[in-house]
């Protein structure tokens, strides 16, 4: 069932049935604005204030990330209204933060995920979001991220573009996940190839023996002498971001006209120059029919360049966008997604390309089961719970056969599209 405001702030401020709920909302600017409510039960009655960014004409009470609370004197039974207060605004506090976006959805705000609320989602788990361990744990990856430069303006990254840098401490950063025990190091952004030290912190990285993969959209590989640098300083794998394999879709999607061109050099460049190239296509309604042209594209026009085994593809189902109400409008639902992903895949397959469904940022399994060798291939996942905190399984997995081998769906896809395209394994 839909979220609504009232459910959305009775949530909030811990209200049960029986405390009487009325609200009224005056929009400032673009935000949510001020919510002005007041609760009522046995004859007595409390107003607050829930304001994002505006001013109020209560006094200042708790404030949580973004959101502020404010409280007029309770009126009527003062003690009752008191205890109501406090267990209000106890809630609040857990609450705020966590609920923030959900909050600006029900109140229909076009939402854009700020830093302070993805570093609180990192270290809630005692992590760190510049540098945390990532990827399934056997293979034991440190990611390393250098900031939220880039040279692109993808609309389905969650990334503020004026979002601080943490260069500076980035060779501390390298030994803290060597001395954890990270064998591999994934370095991000961003754009890491739009940071000078990137060398640098590569031939760190191998000197504290890790081997070294870049997550880059390869505009940066195109250009041979950056290109010599990083293979020069032991980069092992380029983890590329390639959504289509028309130039006018790809700029579209990436905001950033005439970058596609250089991708594809810098990809053709990268497995000439014998590097470890792995393809990323982020799945949505924007490029969904161009899907299979995609793959025929990596099998005809950039399997070429490189050996086969230095090749490989990953299709990911987009996470919520740093613009959320963005990511409901291009989110496609699976049942459509599904078949020409199976199209694709078997495609690649059949070309000695190697693809990856699965993972933190792939699809649930039953959506991609048609796909060549997928079920032979499928373990339990083994994930960090900050990559797969936005998994569920949807009451339609329930008595799912591969339910313990599937992260299930993402959570704001339920929100935007139910179980539609969710088919569970039976016997």
């Amino acid at each position: 069932m839909a979220s609504s405001p009232d459910r959305v702030l009775r949530t909030l401020l811990g209200l049960p049935e029986s405390v009487e709920l009325r609200w009224t909302r005056h929009r400032e600017g673009d935000d949510l604005g001020r919510v002005e409510i007041s609760l009522r039960v046995a004859g007595s009655s409390l107003a607050l204030e829930l304001t994002a960014g505006v001013a109020s004409r209560l006094p200042p009470w708790l404030e949580e990330g973004e959101l502020s609370l404010r409280a007029s004197p309770p009126n009527g039974d003062t003690a009752a209204m008191t205890t109501l207060a406090r267990r209000v605004g106890a809630r609040f506090v857990r609450q705020a933060r966590p609920m923030t976006g959900e909050l600006r959805s029900v109140f229909g705000v076009r939402q854009r995920r700020t830093f302070d609320e993805l570093a609180h989602h990192h270290l809630r788990d005692g992590w760190d979001i510049w540098h945390h361990a990532d990827g399934e744990e056997r293979f034991g990856v440190g990611l390393l991220r250098l900031g939220f430069r880039c040279n692109q303006d993808c609309w389905f990254c969650w990334h503020g573009r004026d979002w601080p840098d943490a260069e500076a401490n980035a060779r501390d950063r390298i030994d803290r996940l060597a001395d954890a025990g990270a064998r591999i190091l994934s370095i991000t952004g961003g754009e890491p190839t739009a940071y000078k030290s990137l060398p640098d912190l590569i031939s760190h990285a191998r000197a504290r023996g890790m081997q070294v993969s870049v997550q880059t959209n390869a505009i940066g590989l195109s250009r041979p002498a950056l290109l010599r640098r990083l293979l020069d300083a032991g980069l092992a794998v380029a983890f590329v971001s390639f959504h289509s394999s028309d130039a006018a879709v790809s700029d579209s999607m990436t905001r950033a006209p005439g970058t596609w061109t250089d991708t594809v050099r810098g990809i053709r460049a990268a497995l000439e120059a014998g590097l470890d190239v792995r393809l990323n296509c982020v799945v949505e309604r924007t490029n969904l029919a161009g899907i299979e042209a995609h793959a025929a594209f990596i099998r005809d026009a950039l399997r070429p360049y490189g050996p086969a085994h230095l090749l490989g593809v990953s299709y990911s189902h987009p996470s919520r966008y740093f613009d959320e109400a963005a990511w409901a409008d291009h989110v496609a639902p699976l049942d459509l997604v599904g078949p020409t992903l199976v199209r694709a895949a078997t495609l690649l397959t059949d070309a000695g390309v190697p693809v990856e469904l699965l993972g933190s940022c792939g699809f649930p399994v039953c959506a991609v089961r048609e796909a060549p060798g997928l079920l032979q291939r499928l373990r339990d996942p083994t994930f960090p719970t900050v990559q797969t905190a936005s998994r569920t399984a949807a009451a339609v997995c329930e008595g799912c056969g591969e339910a313990a081998r599937c992260l299930g769906p993402r959570r704001e896809y339920l929100a935007v599209h139910g179980a539609r395209g969710l088919a569970p394994f039976t016997d």
